[in-house]
């Protein structure tokens, strides 16, 4: 299994992944849409033609926010979102504070975050309308350096690689 940049060769098998994962998973414009700008840093982790988990991060100034995480069913607990995210939050640098939204009631996601030092700051009263569900904030704080250049997401990212 390897974890790289997220190109538009693996849109489809991305959209795949999260109809496995959401309700109402992200549409394949909406992911080609995201992937494209400049501010938004995405990750996938694949194993063989499967991509098994997809992160999409967005930062803007020193503030970066989870703007979606998703890992395939048979790779959880496998530490592989864990991984992205230690990753994008060590590799983008300049970054003060990281936030999230989870569902109230994703115990393990949840975990996750605070196992990361993420901290629940706000409860999003009824933000998954669809099943009547609140969303948790969630923060980190992050001590600003510079980025990793030698990472292969900062390279590509400045079309250096």
């Amino acid at each position: 299994m390897k974890m790289m940049r997220m190109t538009d060769g693996y849109i489809v098998r991305v959209r795949k992944l999260l109809g496995h994962c959401f309700a109402h998973p992200w549409t394949l414009t909406t992911i080609k849409n995201t992937i494209d700008r400049e501010d938004v840093y995405s990750l996938i982790f694949v194993e063989g033609d499967e991509v098994a988990a997809f992160l999409a991060f967005e930062k803007i100034l020193d503030e970066g926010s989870v703007e979606l995480i998703a890992v395939d069913e048979k790779y959880r607990r496998r530490g592989l979102a864990k991984f992205m995210l230690e990753y994008i939050m060590n590799t983008i640098g300049d970054l003060s504070v990281v936030t999230l939204e989870v569902r109230a009631s994703n115990t393990p996601a949840i975990s996750l975050y605070q196992s990361l030092g993420f901290e629940q700051i706000a409860v999003r009263k009824n933000y998954y309308a669809d099943i009547s569900e609140d969303a948790l904030v969630m923060q980190k704080h992050l001590e600003k350096k510079a980025p990793n250049k030698d990472s292969f997401l900062w390279r590509g990212l400045y079309g250096k690689e």
